[in-house]
């Protein structure tokens, strides 16, 4: 389309389009075009068309809408009234779209993932020269889109992370708590998983022996990669797929250290049973076990909020102070930062399972191509081959 003649609409379509060559969840397609279609009324009301004059206006419109569920027969009653009292422009926007009020829309939690849409089709737009790459519908200082409630950017690079050599220390803190702990956040630290991945990871995911490992019985929902000894098969919802990863000795040394424990009271471990089970509250003789001591249910799968409670009070406990945004992505940002600073971005991106390089890079401290340029840079002669 040319850069001056970008419908909105149009816009949209070949943004969902661009979209399903990486399968997305159908939920996450329903969100974005949820989002979308409100988009489309906040400009409609101004009988906009083309992408040049959307204003920033029109996307609090649209979280106006989606917050308080106004639909559009609302808008366009707001904005006659609004037409018939022209006072002041600017506050006819405000009167249009209120920010306050009670709500019957979508919940705050949702709010916060559909500006991170609408942020998405922005960047769409402006990778193809249809937005002007200034524009920016959402100020920096807005709470849920730029700045989370603890002053951290929302951006992952902006995020706090765990130096390297507070690795150890974080695990040994996590140990104090429980052992499924140590290992949750040895899945994070030394294997930068995310939280659905290490909720389902079952034994017979783990090959540690010489030989092959038995996984008919396992709850594979993909199609399961050749896992060769001494790997791991991961399966990654968001990309809907499974990969095989190397455990690597520090791993082995944790996944050892938690078969032992294990063992004492469930021998011999089945390969279906979860590697991160649920831990339950035991007493013997009318008292309760300290926490340390809670026995686990290897047959069941432990939900995500428990683990992400988990890893919070495990960083409560070394020091943090705000872990309210925090948990296995905590983690899972510092193996990338830590792998950026030692020049293995190429590893670290294979590791997390993202498929474009520059997404690993929005975890580090590093832009797209920056340790190139610095490389090239530093040549007597940056220019020659």
């Amino acid at each position: 389309m040319p850069i001056d003649r970008a419908r909105i609409d149009v816009s949209i379509r070949r943004w969902i389009d661009s979209l399903r060559p990486h399968r997305p969840s159908t939920s996450s397609l329903k969100a974005k075009r949820i989002v979308t279609d409100a988009l489309l009324r906040a400009a409609a009301v101004d009988r906009v068309l083309y992408l040049r004059d959307l204003r920033r206006y029109h996307f609090d419109a649209t979280i106006a809408d989606l917050a308080e569920g106004l639909g559009a027969a609302e808008i366009e009653r707001r904005r006659l009234l609004a037409e018939a009292n022209p006072s002041t422009a600017q506050r006819q926007r405000v009167e249009i779209y209120p920010a306050g009020g009670p709500r019957s829309g979508r919940s705050p939690a949702t709010l916060v993932a559909d500006r991170r849409h609408l942020r998405q089709f922005v960047e769409y737009c402006q990778a193809n020269n249809w937005i002007a790459q200034s524009f920016r519908p959402f100020p920096p200082n807005d709470k849920g889109t730029g700045r989370t409630a603890d002053g951290h950017d929302d951006a992952p690079e902006n995020r706090p992370v765990i130096a390297y050599n507070d690795w150890q220390g974080l695990l040994d803190t996590a140990g104090s708590i429980h052992p499924r702990t140590r290992i949750l956040v040895a899945m994070g630290l030394l294997w930068g998983r995310r939280v659905s991945e290490a909720a389902m990871l079952q034994w017979g995911h783990i090959n540690s022996t010489a030989g092959p490992v038995d996984r008919a019985g396992l709850a594979l929902s993909y199609r399961a990669a050749e896992v060769r000894p001494g790997q791991a098969v991961i399966r990654n919802v968001k990309r809907r797929r499974t990969i095989a990863i190397p455990i690597g000795a520090p791993m082995q040394v944790e996944l050892d250290r938690w078969r032992e424990w294990l063992e004492k009271s469930h021998n011999p471990l089945q390969l279906d049973w979860y590697v991160v089970p649920p831990r339950v509250q035991a007493s013997v003789g009318g008292f309760v076990r300290v926490p340390h001591e809670w026995p686990v249910v290897p047959a069941k799968r432990a939900t995500t909020v428990a683990l992400i409670k988990d890893v919070q009070r495990t960083l409560t406990a070394f020091g943090w102070r705000d872990v309210r945004r925090e948990g296995m992505h905590t983690l899972r940002r510092s193996v990338a930062v830590h792998l950026d600073g030692i020049g293995e971005i190429a590893a670290a991106q294979a590791l997390l399972d993202h498929m474009h390089r520059s997404t690993t890079e929005l975890y580090t401290l590093n832009r797209a191509g920056e340790s190139e340029l610095n490389a090239l840079m530093s040549r007597d002669s940056p220019y020659e081959r």
